[in-house]
């Protein structure tokens, strides 16, 4: 996954970013379906985690005997200086 992300910033983001005026925002979402469900530890510290890691939410949804965890996360890029 570290290569992805590398190839990513590379490839998109810094293009994006060199443009004067850009505002470039990265957007990173993990979803995992887990039909047997998470044991509230796990649930306890995901949702630490994502908030020590400052994402912008961390939702774990249930549905009947399965939950859904979706963490979202953005961050807003500095603009390049002129």
């Amino acid at each position: 996954m570290a290569k992805d992300s590398s190839e990513i910033a590379q490839a998109i983001v810094q293009r994006l970013a060199s443009l004067i005026d850009a505002d470039v925002v990265v957007t990173l979402e993990v979803q995992a379906n887990m039909p047997g469900g998470a044991p509230d530890a796990v649930v306890r510290t995901v949702s630490e985690n994502a908030r020590t890691l400052k994402f912008d939410s961390c939702n774990f949804e249930e549905f009947l005997t399965s939950k859904t965890a979706r963490i979202i996360a953005g961050r807003l890029l500095p603009k390049n200086p002129t």
